[in-house]
């Protein structure tokens, strides 16, 4: 285990990522010296938040039940006061848009930190949330995945691109060339635009 590294990135305040790797064995040596509590799945997001708050308070279950997601998080860094939460899960690819905007809050307060792997691309909508990460086994990650290849994608779009930009501009009418040329150019763009959202993120 990589836990030197692991210990260097909490104490920046950056978050940890494992590849194909669980949890539990870093949460098992990091909760001796870390206040951690492990949530194994990242959602739902609300039930994970009454966790966290229980686990750091001696407030009565039935209270926390009646409060709802905001009112949660603001309980839980109340808590906290100046100490800091590690929450270890898996499955980070399973996180929605809403969910990874909620604990991307809690990140930001640097009372929260997060301990989590993943197995399965996950959606660009949680990229923002991602970049707080570090990627411990980065090399596993480009070996099974292939991103340490060239990646022709991008090449491909703008040859795309060219060719129905000359597509665009030999059918316009002549009389009008100079406003062909600038809404072919237009066409052009909005077609690799189209075409990277389509394809995803690399």
């Amino acid at each position: 285990m990589k836990l030197l590294q692991v210990e260097d990135i909490l104490k920046k305040g950056k978050n940890v990522l494992l590849y194909q790797e669980e949890v539990e064995e870093y949460y098992d040596f990091l909760s001796d010296k870390y206040r951690c509590i492990l949530l194994k799945e990242p959602i739902p997001l609300k039930y994970n938040l009454l966790k966290c708050v229980k686990f750091v308070s001696n407030e009565e279950r039935g209270v926390l039940n009646r409060l709802n997601q905001p009112e949660l998080r603001d309980k839980l860094l109340e808590e906290l006061d100046d100490e800091v939460l590690i929450i270890f899960f898996n499955h980070f690819q399973a996180l929605t848009w809403k969910s990874a905007h909620t604990l991307l809050t809690l990140w930001k307060t640097g009372k929260v930190l997060f301990f989590c792997s993943f197995n399965h691309h996950f959606k660009p909508e949680i990229y923002k949330f991602y970049q707080t990460f570090t990627l411990i086994n980065k090399e596993e990650y480009e070996k099974d995945t292939g991103k340490n290849e060239i990646n022709i994608t991008y090449p491909l779009y703008l040859v795309v691109a060219i060719l129905i930009f000359l597509l665009y501009i030999r059918t316009a009418s002549t009389a009008f060339i100079a406003v062909s040329i600038i809404g072919g150019a237009w066409f052009s763009f909005l077609m690799v635009r189209s075409m990277m959202y389509v394809g995803g993120k690399v």
